[in-house]
């Protein structure tokens, strides 16, 4: 069996006055219809609408809405379709395009030589590869107490070392240790450019060996730096580094 023909707008009018469909509409009040019964058409909502009828009844006889119909069906099918979106390509790490950042190897202590110096009794070591190592050395009259003092004596210096202009022209450097609890200090340090090489002194790496950690701070533009939280059990394995800038 062949498909039936659709009807042309000429045999939809001719049924339509064959069976006397009642036409309550004008045209213009037919193409104001015609949005909210088409979204109800799209819904599948039946009862959408109480003008439907009368709008289907008028469509049946006048040509001219049923050509309105027509084109408002497309806009609003095609309002309602999704809107493409903007394709999103994936991004890549191309960080391995980059070289990777230098690395500086941690320099080592030559702790070998260093308690040998200090069981010297020397204060300093100047390699000239790594840079100035300072011991320190116990206040006097604290000695014999093992560098031990009473707990409430909070920023009693407990041991001082020094480097002076004579041993390396240029420069002046003293460290002190504080009693700040009856179980920590605090280190001090200041270094001083004896014949000034810049009026800014900030930057100077000075690390901090206790004997088990190394701690590392810069001095800042007056040449200073502390370091805090030290046990004071440790007081006598500690060890300055200075790496002092060249004075060339």
């Amino acid at each position: 069996m062949k498909p039936a023909r659709p009807q042309t707008s000429l045999q939809q009018l001719g049924n339509a006055l064959r069976t006397q469909v009642e036409d309550t509409l004008t045209c213009e009040q037919c193409q104001l219809l015609l949005p909210e019964m088409i979204q109800g058409e799209q819904s599948q909502d039946n009862g959408a609408g109480q003008h439907t009828v009368a709008v289907h009844n008028h469509l049946a006889l006048c040509p001219y809405c049923t050509a309105a119909y027509e084109q408002v069906r497309e806009w609003i099918t095609a309002s309602l379709q999704d809107t493409p979106r903007a394709v999103v390509y994936p991004t890549f790490d191309l960080s391995f395009l980059q070289p990777p950042p230098p690395v500086t190897p941690a320099r080592a202590w030559p702790l070998a030589l260093l308690q040998e110096r200090r069981r010297q009794g020397e204060q300093w070591l100047h390699d000239l590869t790594s840079g100035l190592y300072l011991f320190f050395a116990p206040m006097p009259g604290l000695a014999e107490v093992g560098w031990a003092v009473k707990a409430d004596a909070a920023e009693l210096p407990l041991a001082r070392t020094s480097f002076e202009e004579d041993t390396l022209p240029g420069w002046e450097i003293e460290a002190t240790i504080f009693a700040t609890t009856a179980d920590q200090c605090r280190v001090e340090i200041a270094v001083y450019a004896a014949t000034p090489l810049t009026d800014d002194l900030a930057g100077i790496d000075i690390s901090l060996y206790d004997g088990v950690n190394e701690r590392v701070a810069c001095t800042d533009a007056n040449g200073l730096v502390e370091f805090d939280a030290i046990p004071r059990t440790r007081i006598g394995e500690l060890i300055l580094r200075i790496e002092l800038p060249d004075a060339g």
